[in-house]
Protein backbone atom coordinates (compact mmCIF):
# COMPACT_ATOMS: atom_id res chain seq x y z
CA UNK A 1 0.00 0.00 0.00
CA UNK A 2 1.59 3.29 -1.10
CA UNK A 3 0.60 6.50 0.59
CA UNK A 4 1.55 8.97 -2.15
CA UNK A 5 3.47 10.94 0.49
CA UNK A 6 5.91 13.52 -0.86
CA UNK A 7 9.49 13.83 0.37
CA UNK A 8 10.85 17.32 1.03
CA UNK A 9 14.14 17.90 -0.83
CA UNK A 10 15.81 18.94 2.44
CA UNK A 11 15.47 15.31 3.60
CA UNK A 12 17.66 14.14 0.72
CA UNK A 13 20.09 17.05 1.15
CA UNK A 14 20.60 16.44 4.88
CA UNK A 15 20.90 12.66 4.34
CA UNK A 16 23.61 13.20 1.73
CA UNK A 17 25.50 15.41 4.18
CA UNK A 18 25.30 12.63 6.77
CA UNK A 19 26.35 10.00 4.24
CA UNK A 20 29.07 11.84 2.32
CA UNK A 21 30.38 14.58 4.57
CA UNK A 22 29.82 12.80 7.91
CA UNK A 23 28.63 16.10 9.44
CA UNK A 24 25.77 14.31 11.25
CA UNK A 25 25.32 10.97 13.01
CA UNK A 26 21.55 10.77 12.83
CA UNK A 27 18.39 12.37 11.44
CA UNK A 28 14.75 12.03 12.51
CA UNK A 29 12.04 12.63 9.90
CA UNK A 30 8.33 13.21 10.46
CA UNK A 31 5.21 13.44 8.34
CA UNK A 32 3.90 16.98 8.23
CA UNK A 33 0.58 17.20 6.44
CA UNK A 34 1.31 15.44 3.10
CA UNK A 35 5.11 15.64 3.11
CA UNK A 36 8.01 13.98 4.93
CA UNK A 37 10.33 16.59 6.48
CA UNK A 38 13.42 16.70 8.71
CA UNK A 39 12.39 17.09 12.35
CA UNK A 40 15.67 16.73 14.26
CA UNK A 41 19.29 15.90 13.59
CA UNK A 42 22.37 15.39 15.69
CA UNK A 43 25.98 14.35 16.02
CA UNK A 44 25.59 12.21 19.14
CA UNK A 45 25.48 8.48 19.77
CA UNK A 46 22.65 5.96 19.48
CA UNK A 47 21.28 6.91 22.91
CA UNK A 48 20.86 10.52 21.76
CA UNK A 49 19.11 9.28 18.61
CA UNK A 50 16.78 7.10 20.68
CA UNK A 51 16.00 10.03 23.00
CA UNK A 52 14.97 12.10 19.96
CA UNK A 53 12.21 9.61 19.08
CA UNK A 54 8.78 10.46 20.56
CA UNK A 55 7.36 8.04 23.11
CA UNK A 56 3.83 7.89 21.64
CA UNK A 57 4.19 8.82 17.97
CA UNK A 58 5.81 7.42 14.84
CA UNK A 59 8.89 8.69 13.00
CA UNK A 60 11.46 7.70 10.40
CA UNK A 61 15.15 7.95 11.15
CA UNK A 62 18.62 7.20 9.90
CA UNK A 63 21.62 6.43 12.07
CA UNK A 64 25.22 6.21 10.85
CA UNK A 65 26.98 3.21 12.44
CA UNK A 66 30.21 4.07 10.63
CA UNK A 67 30.26 1.05 8.32
CA UNK A 68 26.59 1.34 7.36
CA UNK A 69 23.63 3.68 7.61
CA UNK A 70 20.54 2.17 9.24
CA UNK A 71 17.06 3.29 8.17
CA UNK A 72 14.55 3.10 11.03
CA UNK A 73 10.76 3.02 11.00
CA UNK A 74 9.81 3.96 14.58
CA UNK A 75 6.25 2.84 15.35
CA UNK A 76 5.80 2.39 19.11
CA UNK A 77 2.91 0.19 20.19
CA UNK A 78 1.54 3.16 22.17
CA UNK A 79 1.10 5.27 18.99
CA UNK A 80 -2.43 5.66 17.59
CA UNK A 81 -3.38 3.28 14.78
CA UNK A 82 -3.75 5.93 12.04
CA UNK A 83 -0.17 7.30 12.31
CA UNK A 84 1.19 3.75 12.49
CA UNK A 85 -0.58 2.87 9.25
CA UNK A 86 0.44 6.13 7.56
CA UNK A 87 4.11 5.75 8.48
CA UNK A 88 4.19 2.09 7.48
CA UNK A 89 2.68 2.87 4.08
CA UNK A 90 5.02 5.86 3.56
CA UNK A 91 8.29 4.11 4.42
CA UNK A 92 9.13 3.29 0.81
CA UNK A 93 8.60 6.88 -0.34
CA UNK A 94 11.44 8.04 1.91
CA UNK A 95 13.75 5.02 1.81
CA UNK A 96 13.78 5.05 -2.00
CA UNK A 97 14.95 8.69 -1.97
CA UNK A 98 17.77 7.98 0.50
CA UNK A 99 20.31 6.16 -1.63
CA UNK A 100 21.84 3.21 0.17
CA UNK A 101 19.44 2.57 3.07
CA UNK A 102 16.63 0.47 1.59
CA UNK A 103 18.32 -2.87 2.34
CA UNK A 104 19.19 -1.88 5.91
CA UNK A 105 15.75 -1.17 7.39
CA UNK A 106 14.85 -1.70 11.05
CA UNK A 107 11.25 -1.56 12.22
CA UNK A 108 11.28 -0.64 15.92
CA UNK A 109 8.28 -0.73 18.24
CA UNK A 110 10.13 -0.31 21.52
CA UNK A 111 13.48 1.17 22.56
CA UNK A 112 14.65 -2.34 23.41
CA UNK A 113 14.63 -3.07 19.66
CA UNK A 114 17.81 -0.96 19.52
CA UNK A 115 19.60 -2.91 22.28
CA UNK A 116 21.21 -5.36 19.89
CA UNK A 117 22.63 -2.38 17.99
CA UNK A 118 23.77 -0.16 20.89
Amino acid sequence: MASGMGVNENCVKRFNELKLRKTLSWIVFKIQETEIVVEKEGKGDIKEFMAALPKDDCRFGVYDWGSKIQFVLWCPDSAPVKPRMTYASSKDALSKRLDGVAALALEAHDLSDFETKA
